[in-house]
Order: structure tokens, then sequence, then C-alpha cells
């Protein structure tokens, strides 16, 4: 199917950004190289590495269900059963974690993402189901306006209203994100190639161990080029081993480096570039060498976050509003990731903000007790702050008459 997409594309019928009717493309109309499949990129480690980092990061953070009262004041709703999906379990097979790391999957590699969204006869939600991106076809039908979700499943293909799918989308011409895996494809031919070259050559890395020479011509026809290929071969199965040359013999050993091969220097920019596809630094996966964000980790995390994760996630936090969540709650209903899951490792940084949010008023003790799984404690739930702030106006307007303010001399505070 996606090769009949490439065929039609070519001769006009319009590319991936094109505003079309019928099947949506996701896929490059030309590919530099041959196609690369999802099992042979993921044998490439950096590919394997980004889409994990992705993964485990989203489904770490925790998915919350806010409800607003008629005051405009915002709670935790952790009674409804959209936060019994969304938060602890989206499916009887499958952990919220689970979940989400099978979503963020689909999306890295494929940019489209989704999922199987199941209601009783009521209505209410029920489960939610990740499908595969490789199966679904998506088609924007021209007479009805609409957009219908085409799945199919051991050989049996059925439609999907958009209200009963969850889509997470990569960039893209909004109906459909653009398929990552297809247009990173000259990217990842070019690691495999070189991954190929390294496991054949890893025995001696690509070169010879030594020459040896002799002062006269051998005779080939009696095999005695072969004679001493075999007689020396027997010396380099044992390290340490001592070889001694007869008659005119002399070995030379050859001493180039990987560094001269440029091996090393062409896996080292094969990971700079297929990070640079996923959006992540390549110090987050293992990768040496010098960062290009900022002078530490510190600033490279925080890049990560801003630019890579914080769209990733507002993308699906709109896609389960407009998608999950019933047209008539969405005006009371907000879903949002826990964001201080991130500092959850870093204790400094953690004590640092409550107490931040504590002495200023933002959170009471028992809020910041909860969020630590402490029990809450009597008297903790009033807002504090400190008192050594205020009004110009109003400096002295709380000092004890009865105490002289008069302000001591110089010479006495010496």
């Amino acid at each position: 199917m996606t090769f009949i997409r490439r065929f039609f594309s070519r001769f006009g019928w319009g590319g991936v950004l094109g505003d079309l009717s019928g099947q949506q493309l996701d896929v490059p109309s030309h590919l530099v190289t041959k196609p690369t499949s999802v099992d042979g990129a993921l044998q490439i480690s950096t590919v394997y590495a980004c889409a994990r980092l992705l993964a485990g990061t989203v489904s770490s953070l925790p998915l919350m269900v806010y409800r607003e009262d008629r005051q405009g004041r915002r709670s935790v709703d952790r009674n409804s059963r959209l936060w019994m999906i969304l938060h602890d379990q989206p499916n009887d097979q499958m952990t919220a974690s689970d979940f989400w790391q099978a979503m963020i999957l689909q999306w890295a590699l494929r940019g489209n993402a989704y999922a199987q969204i199941l209601r009783n006869d009521d209505g209410e939600l029920v489960s939610l189901w990740p499908l595969s991106s490789d199966q679904m076809i998506v088609f924007a039908d021209k007479k009805t306006n609409q957009v219908v979700y085409q799945y199919t499943r051991d050989g049996v293909t059925f439609n999907l209203e958009p209200s009963d799918v969850l889509h997470i989308k990569d960039i893209g011409t909004g109906l459909v994100g653009f398929s990552k895996l297809e247009f990173m494809n000259a990217s990842i031919g070019e690691s495999m190639e070189t991954q190929k070259y390294t496991t054949a050559n890893a025995s001696n890395f690509g070169r010879p161990s030594g020459i040896l020479t002799v002062d006269h011509v051998l005779d080939r026809k009696k095999g005695q080029a072969e004679a001493v290929g075999r007689a020396l071969g027997s010396f380099t199965n044992g390290a340490g081993r001592m070889i001694v040359l007869e008659a005119d013999m002399k070995f030379q050993q050859v001493a180039l480096t990987p560094e001269q091969s440029q091996l090393l220097e062409s896996r080292k920019y094969g990971v700079e570039e297929l990070c640079r596809w996923f959006g992540v630094p390549p110090v987050l996966i293992g990768a040496s060498g010098a960062t290009t964000w900022g002078s530490g980790i510190a600033e490279i995390v925080s890049g990560f976050h801003k630019f890579t994760l914080n769209p990733l996630l507002k993308t699906i936090e709109q896609a389960i509003l407009s998608r999950v969540v019933p047209i008539e709650d969405r005006s009371l209903v907000t879903v949002e990731f826990n964001l201080d899951a991130f500092m959850r490792g870093d204790l400094a940084s953690r004590y640092s903000a409550y107490a931040t949010a504590v002495q200023n008023g933002f959170k009471t003790r028992n809020e910041v007790r909860q969020l630590e799984n402490d029990p809450p404690l009597e008297g903790g739930d009033v807002l504090t702050a400190q008192t050594n702030l205020a009004p110009l106006d109003k400096l002295g307007a709380g000092a004890d008459p009865n105490v002289d303010q008069t302000p001591i001399p110089e010479a006495v505070q010496q």
C-alpha cells in the first residue's frame, strides 16, 4: 500500500504536504535508499536508545485528571473513570506505563500512534487499546468531509470513527504525522552499512596484522606461498608465542589505527545524525563527546525537556481532550502530565522547590507532604508566607507601642 501511495505522488497526485482526499500520504514519494524495516532500524543501537528514552520518559510521568467546580477551583478527580483509565490502567492487560511506552514507540518510529477507544452503551469510557501504525490507513472522505480510520487485523479490515480513535501525531498535515522512519531512511542505511563493515572486520579491525617479505620469488606452482602462510598462521592463534622466521624472511607489522581508517569518526557522526532526527541530545543515550548545549548536563536535560518533550506532551494532552473526554466535560476537565516527576531523582532541587512554594503561599505543607507520600499533619492545610516583605506605608504598623522606637545613636551602637 505504501508503494502505491509513493507511485501516485510521483505523477503530481500530491506529496506529503498535499491537501488531498482519499488515503493520506505520510511517507516520502521517493527514497534515497531502499526502505528499512522497523526490525532492522531497531538493531541500530542509536535508534533503539532514542526510542527507549522517549518512551520511557513519557511513560514515567503521571497523567493527571483535574475537575473544576463552579468557583473555578481545580482539584484532582481521583474517583472518576477517566482517572482510573488514564492514570492507572488503560485496559485489563496493561498498566499506564506499558500503554504509553507502546504508544510513544509507535509515535517515535512511525510519526503516528493510535489507540482504540472503547465505550459502553451509555457512552462511558471503558478502555484504551494501542493499535499498530503499520496496520492503519487514514482516509479523508471528500463527500462527507470526514476522516475515516481503516484498520486491518488478522486479514479482517474494519473502519473506525475519529471519536473511537486516540491519534497522537508528529509533525505533518494535521490529519497524519510524517513517518519518521521513512524520512530518516538514508541516515539509518548509512549506519547499517557502517555496522555491517564493523561486524565483518571485528577480528582484525579492517587491516592485516602484518606483512611477510622474502628476498626471492616463491614458486606458487609448488605451493610455497601457501605453505609459508599455513606455517605462520599456526603462530597467530596464541598470544605471546615466539615466531621463528627461516632463511631470508622478514616480518613487518602493520600499524594502521581505527582513526586512520576513519571508522570511529563515521560511527560517531552516525550517532549524532540519528539523534538529530529524534531530537535527543547524544549524551543522554551514552554517546561520548563534548556537549553542545550549555556547559553541563543540567542545561542539556533542560533543553531536552523544553524542545522535545514539552511539544510531545502538549500534543498528547490535547489529543486526549479532543477524543477521549466527552464534549460536555471539556470545559470542566483538564488532563495534563505532572512534570514534578522530573525532580523525583533530585532531592535537593525538589526540596528547594517545595520550600519556595510553601514560603510564598503557593502550597500548604500538607500538599507538599502528599507529593512525598507522607501523611497529613494537623494544621498543615493553612497557607503561610514570609512576612519580611511589606509595603512601605505599612512599615512599623505592627510595632509595640510600649517599646521605645527611638533610633540608637551611632556612638552607642559602636
